[in-house]
């Protein structure tokens, strides 16, 4: 994958990724919020890359959630900015933990909820997010309790 790499405002971005599922959202019956706290979120990054992968996280979380709310946060501390996308969903189950960022690592009944699910979505945010410097991970306590996947990135600066 090519990268092009420049100063960005990553509010902005999610701002703008937020928008373009309010539609699938309110299609659902599904209430999506965006709560940003106060800062500059300016990034060393690819838009493009970046706003596709920020895309497919409130895109899963669309889908996979049945009824209920999509919350995306942004913050920030010192040189640190934090992004999640949670969700009243399906879950992820024991099983399928440890292959949630593989290539071809769909859920066993995902396409019960997504039937174009091909699994490497979440591979392809990871990777983009790596790129970065930063990390993804995801939090969910059992099946249909919800997840939340978590992005971290740096700004490059202190404070």
């Amino acid at each position: 994958m090519t990268y092009e790499q420049k100063p960005l405002d990553f509010k902005a971005l999610v701002e703008q990724e937020v928008e373009k599922q309010k539609k699938a959202a309110e299609d659902k019956g599904l209430a999506l919020t965006l709560g940003v706290q106060p800062g500059a979120y300016t990034i060393h990054g690819d838009a493009g890359q970046l706003s596709h992968a920020v895309l497919n996280l409130i895109d899963n979380a669309i889908k996979y959630t049945p009824n209920g709310t999509v919350a995306v946060e942004l913050s920030k501390k010192d040189a640190t900015i934090l992004l999640s996308v949670k969700d009243s969903g399906i879950g992820v189950s024991a099983q399928d933990k440890d292959h949630i960022f593989t290539e071809g690592g769909r859920r066993e009944d995902s396409l019960k909820y997504n039937p174009d699910a091909a699994g490497f979505g979440l591979a392809f945010v990871k990777g983009v997010v790596e790129h970065h410097h930063g990390r993804v991970w995801y939090e969910s306590n059992a099946p249909e309790q919800g997840t939340t996947f978590w992005v971290e990135v740096s700004t490059g600066r202190k404070g």
